[in-house]
């Protein structure tokens, strides 16, 4: 892989240093030429590389968006490296965008076919936050998973994650579903650090957060995760979704004017018998499918009631009591299927541990929050 990196201080060595075996840098680039040599490299000015041929350029500058105007670079063909962000004082986040130079350098090493880079290529620059060996990319323009991983110094959703593993009854072999899987936070996570030994599948509806799915599957070698370009409902259909602005690709299926993007969708029941799964082989199901939970396990209800599966699902009361009838169904149809429930918050407050799911329709009125997480169990 070709690069140049644009820059010629302290920044541009320590990114020299960082770079792969198989990433050669054609040069450093100064806005201004000031000197022929920089680490033993030669230097051009920025007007010259208009007339360069590279796959990359580096932005290892703390001028990097005058920079990025001013001599118009290609936004896909640009890498912004920035080791000065934020980091804990334990040192466990590096937020920084450093991780899309191993990205990139790992497809390019292992000669991926061109669709794959061209999607690495699709997404840059991007956000990139690192929690101990977990790194993750997200949209340049998040505000809400990263933020909440650097401010809080843990993966997103840690805490819950740990609390399904802990409490569900544990199972060695099987399947792993998380649905809604976004850019991979949970599928990723549960596979590294608490069961690599389960057979992953994670499914998502919207194109970009596949994307960025993938390659956070390649960054952390899990590419066992099998990607699912789909959402789960109670139909077998294409759907719309509304997608909420800064949120990491977070989206609901919503008949709204303002729903634009159009994505594929199944049921769970019609996807494990077209794939030859048997429900006794589903071991854990993760579901954070904003605001559409009913209609989900209606499309799973056959799967789900022959499975001895765990479920950890977010529940939106408040969304849900706007809406006639459908708290008392969703509550109705989970009573159906499962023997037991933990709410994770009052768990975590230590208020209320396992219930019977006849109690299921007092917490709307417990829950003091708009949404909560409920564990069901048989």
């Amino acid at each position: 892989m070709q690069v140049y990196i644009w820059g010629t201080g302290k920044m541009a060595e320590i990114c020299k240093q960082d770079l792969l075996p198989n990433i050669n840098i054609l040069g450093f680039i100064e806005s201004i030429r000031s000197k022929s040599e920089f680490c033993g490299i030669k230097v051009i000015s920025g007007s010259e590389l208009a007339d360069k041929e590279y796959d990359y350029v580096i932005l290892a500058n703390s001028h990097e968006k005058e920079i990025e105007t001013e001599f118009m670079l290609d936004e896909k063909k640009t890498i912004y490296y920035l080791l000065t962000i934020s980091q804990t004082d334990s040192g466990r986040i590096l937020f920084n965008r450093k991780n899309q130079l191993e990205l990139i350098s790992k497809l390019f090493k292992s000669q991926r076919n061109l669709n794959v880079t061209n999607a690495a290529r699709s997404i840059m620059p991007c956000i990139s936050v690192q929690v101990g060996d977990i790194k993750l990319l997200f949209a340049k323009d998040d505000n809400l998973i990263s933020n909440d991983m650097i401010g809080y110094n843990r993966i997103y959703s840690e805490d819950e994650m740990l609390f399904f593993h802990k409490i569900a009854p544990k199972k060695q072999e099987g399947y792993f579903l998380d649905i809604g899987a976004n850019v991979g936070t949970t599928s990723i996570y549960f596979r590294k650090k608490l069961q690599s030994n389960l057979n992953y599948i994670a499914f998502e509806p919207l194109k970009e957060n596949v994307i960025y799915l993938k390659m956070n599957c390649i960054l952390n070698e899990c590419e066992d995760i099998k990607i699912e370009n789909l959402g789960v409902s109670n139909k077998d259909m294409p759907r719309k979704m509304f997608l909420f602005d800064g949120a990491s690709g977070s989206a609901m299926v919503s008949d709204d004017k303002g729903a634009k993007q159009e994505c594929n969708f199944t049921t769970l029941d019609k996807y494990v018998y077209k794939n030859n799964i048997l429900p006794k082989e589903i071991s854990y199901i993760w579901a954070d499918v904003q605001c559409h939970e009913l209609e989900m396990v209606q499309g799973a209800k056959k799967t789900l009631k022959e499975s001895d599966a765990s479920l950890f699902i977010e529940f939106n009361v408040e969304e849900y009591k706007t809406q006639e009838g459908k708290c008392e169904h969703f509550i109705n149809l989970l009573k159906e299927i499962y023997k037991f429930f933990i709410c994770y918050e009052q768990y975590s407050e230590g208020k209320i541990g396992i219930r019977d799911t006849k109690e299921l329709e007092n917490l709307p009125d417990e829950i003091t929050t708009p949404f909560c997480n409920i564990l069901l169990m048989k």
